[in-house]
């Protein structure tokens, strides 16, 4: 088999459509744009902290969720010539459950961060797969992987970016 035959394979679509791979299925509803984010922290004691870029935060609004079997998800953002993760660290909103459960649905914000603006945009949703025998974690082979083209107009650009509890208000 060629290397090739192992990688995700694309799904795609664009914001506001339901996209179907085989074990994964998401939504883009909203995608936002600020050089500031204020995210909500902590269950009991909450508080707001700020997140400032010197480039700009994106904002993601977007139902995600597996098929068939439970799995981790990542996602990518690339901008231009820059490919990014999502920002964990970005209060407690901005990070995917541990484990997706089949057939159900999580909504909740994805947040990366690009040093420019005014590049078509395209988001990648997959799941991970861990090698048991190596403790490799890799793209699943032979899975696919939801693509979302975002377009320069379809991104709404704030001042700031208010997130609260896995939405942005």
């Amino acid at each position: 088999l060629r290397p090739e035959s192992y990688s995700a394979l694309p799904v795609e679509g664009r914001i506001g459509q339901e996209i179907i791979g085989r074990n994964i299925a998401a939504t883009v509803h909203n995608v936002y744009a600020s050089h500031h984010i204020s995210s909500s922290v902590g269950t009991l004691g909450v508080r707001t902290v700020d997140y400032y870029s010197k480039g700009y935060w994106i904002v993601i609004d977007a139902t995600y969720g597996t098929l068939v079997e439970s799995s981790q998800m990542k996602g990518l953002l690339r901008a231009g010539s820059t490919q990014t993760g999502i920002r964990a660290n970005v209060g407690d909103e901005s990070t995917l459950p541990y484990a997706l459960q089949p057939g159900l649905q999580y909504r909740s914000v994805l947040v990366f961060e690009v040093p420019t603006m005014g590049h078509v945009m395209e988001l990648a949703l997959l799941n991970s797969f861990k090698d048991e025998r190596t403790g490799a974690v890799m793209d699943p082979p032979l899975d696919s992987q939801v693509t979302v083209e975002i377009p320069p107009q379809s991104v709404q650009e704030r001042s700031r970016i208010v997130i609260d509890r896995s939405r942005v208000r």
